[in-house]
């Protein structure tokens, strides 16, 4: 399983290219593209539907992501990511 997290608005045509990339890979057999806000998340969508790829690929919005948690090992301690960026 692949991950990827996409915080920023790419053209069309690079994400579809970066989605047939996956179906490149041996023993790849989900990709799951975490998509930061609502509106890249609709990018994905529609880039998933145009690329015609093999490649299951899910797509995440951020927010939606908490119940899976989100607390990552780090060198300094575990890490809640979902509380990056949050005013406190």
């Amino acid at each position: 399983i692949a991950l990827e997290v996409e915080n920023s608005r790419k053209g069309l045509s690079r994400l579809t290219r970066l989605m047939k990339r996956w179906e490149e890979m041996e023993h790849l057999v989900f990709v799951v593209y975490v998509a930061t806000n609502i509106e890249i998340e609709q990018l994905l969508i529609r880039a998933v539907k145009e690329s015609n790829t093999e490649q299951p690929i899910g797509i995440l919005l951020w927010k939606d992501s908490e119940p899976l948690g989100t607390t990552a090992w780090t060198t300094r301690g575990p890490m809640d990511l979902a509380a990056i960026g949050r005013a406190g």
